[in-house]
């Protein structure tokens, strides 16, 4: 799934990123699927996700609460997201899903190591693996790598580098939380697959940086 592969940043700062989709397709599989995507929120929540969504419906940091999800009619049909910010919880979820067996696809993105590790420990085997091979082209015009390593994490760049900036500057300004920061850029992605926790972390150490003159 194109839009969660392309997520930069060091082995340490992803090794606690991991983002899972759950789709049912469009020829078959649809009768049904919105109790079952249901069944995904509450092993998500039961997991300590950090982040979810409904494609109909938002995602955690653009609805009221969980509740709305679970208790509003939903239509079959849609993609649904959970972020997991510990390999355990990723795994523990994993194992959740295979024990469910609704009989959908279900992408894993993540450092690949580590994604294999979390599956073998439920008792999954990996059918299928892309790799993003990185940006070519005009490198120069990109934004700056610690930037970039927020603003991947919203895989339709509703999460632009300036306001990245900004937020590191208010932050370094003491006028914003790097949190309050986190969760209002995870509010800007629908798609809920933007990990706030890691988020908080980045967004701390640019304004930390920034404060010490290093940026």
């Amino acid at each position: 799934m194109s839009h969660t592969l392309h997520r930069e940043g060091s082995a340490e700062s992803l090794a606690n990123d991991y983002i899972v989709l759950q789709m049912p397709g469009q020829d078959r599989g649809m009768a049904g699927s919105a109790e079952n995507n249901r069944r995904f929120i509450r092993l998500a929540i039961k997991n300590h996700a950090v982040n979810y969504n409904h494609e109909t419906l938002g995602a955690l940091y653009t609805i009221p609460d969980a509740e709305h999800v679970l208790s509003t009619e939903l239509a079959d049909g849609g993609g649904i997201h959970a972020v997991f910010t510990d390999p355990e919880d990723l795994t523990n979820f994993l194992a959740d899903l295979k024990e469910a067996n609704m009989g959908y696809s279900v992408v894993v993105s993540g450092l690949l190591k580590r994604v294999d590790e979390c599956c073998h420990k439920a008792g999954l085997k990996r059918h299928t693996v892309n790799l993003s091979l990185g940006v070519h082209g005009r490198t120069d015009k990109l934004a700056p790598d610690d930037v970039r390593e927020v603003t991947t994490m919203c895989g339709h760049g509703m999460v632009t580098a300036a306001l990245v900036l900004d937020c590191v500057e208010r932050i370094a300004g003491g006028r914003m939380t790097a949190k309050a920061a986190a969760e209002k850029q995870a509010a800007l992605c629908p798609c809920g697959i933007f990990n706030p926790v890691r988020a908080e972390t980045l967004l701390r150490q640019m304004a930390d940086a920034r404060m010490n003159g290093k940026s």
